[in-house]
């Protein structure tokens, strides 16, 4: 006759079910385990820390089920030495099956945590339209304080910025007596100064360039957009071409606002539009900056301030 029942037989379900599972359930049971097979009444206190330390380490909604299973554990000392306690054990065992099914759902959603129980992937790698060209855009600082107009220029086609602004002051400033940038920006003796030397020397936004580095593009001129080779793009249009794969941006576009009466002009890079949504986090928008000639991120909300769009 045996002369105790070999716990581990005993708890045999609960550790056949729960040996998947790396949790603090498991590892009290693997302890109850070898506490019963080596001296049940002997380790009781230890039986007893381990599932109270369970109560603390486990959710305070696990509780109940806790306690249920460590009111089973009280009278196991007891029971191992009667012949038929194997069969009261495994009838109680058996009817406390929904028990037991219970505590596997908690563990399950335990073990799950911070993952979602159904796993879905939202769509962040679809990529619904991209426009790149950071290998047609340079990265160009403007050489004068109003000159983002012919900096943006250069960075798209090349050409020095002094000689646009030679083209600037000689088509849309020479000949005229008033001074269109207004004297609070530039006195009129200083702006009289200035186009008396253009006149005496026609290279001089190349050699003094400080003398005309507030001759810039008064008021964002669209004539002077269209004599160098720059047509304007409806904003709706550029809009459109940014998220609509069926449509096709042919040349980088410079971009102009005005804040405050005086305006400003970048040139756009590049855009990643993902999921049909700009604020959707994989998506992005590239940006060089003549003030200081670097590549910027920016939002949709800043793309959407500038108001006038001219492409090459």
């Amino acid at each position: 006759m045996q002369e105790s029942l070999d716990a581990t037989y005993v708890l045999f379900p609960f550790y056949y079910q729960l040996i998947s599972k790396d949790n603090i359930l498991f590892l009290n049971l693997h302890f109850l385990i070898i506490f019963y097979k080596e001296e049940p009444c002997k380790h009781e206190i230890y039986v007893k820390g381990l599932i109270f330390i369970s109560i603390f380490l486990f959710y305070r909604k696990y509780f109940i089920i806790i306690a249920r299973f460590r009111r089973c554990s009280w009278y196991l000392p007891l029971q191992v030495q009667e012949q038929d306690s194997e069969k009261r054990l495994f009838l109680f065992i058996k009817k406390r099956t929904l028990m037991k099914q219970k505590i596997l759902s908690l563990i399950i959603i335990l073990m799950v945590g911070t993952q979602p129980l159904f796993p879905f992937y939202w769509e962040e790698d679809t990529l619904t339209k991209e426009v790149d060209f950071s290998n047609e855009v340079d990265d160009v600082e403007q050489e004068g304080e109003a000159w983002c107009v012919y900096a943006s220029m250069e960075a798209v086609d090349g050409m020095p910025q002094c000689m646009r602004c030679f083209n600037y002051i000689f088509h849309f400033l020479d000949g005229k007596d008033d001074n269109v940038y207004g004297s609070s920006y530039i006195p009129d003796e200083e702006y009289k100064a200035a186009m008396k030397k253009f006149h005496e020397d026609s290279n001089s936004t190349c050699t003094s360039k400080e003398t005309f580095s507030k001759f810039g593009v008064a008021g964002g001129d669209i004539r002077f957009f269209e004599s160098e080779g720059y047509h304007f793009v409806n904003n709706r249009f550029f809009v459109k071409q940014l998220m609509d794969p069926n449509e096709y941006i042919s040349s980088p576009v410079l971009l102009l606002k005005t804040v405050g009466g005086y305006g400003h002009c970048i040139v756009f890079v590049s855009s990643q539009y993902y999921n049909k949504n700009w604020y959707d986090p994989s998506s992005s928008i590239e940006i060089m900056d003549p003030s200081d000639g670097h590549i910027h991120n920016i939002n949709w909300d800043d793309l959407m301030s500038y108001d006038a769009v001219y492409s090459k």
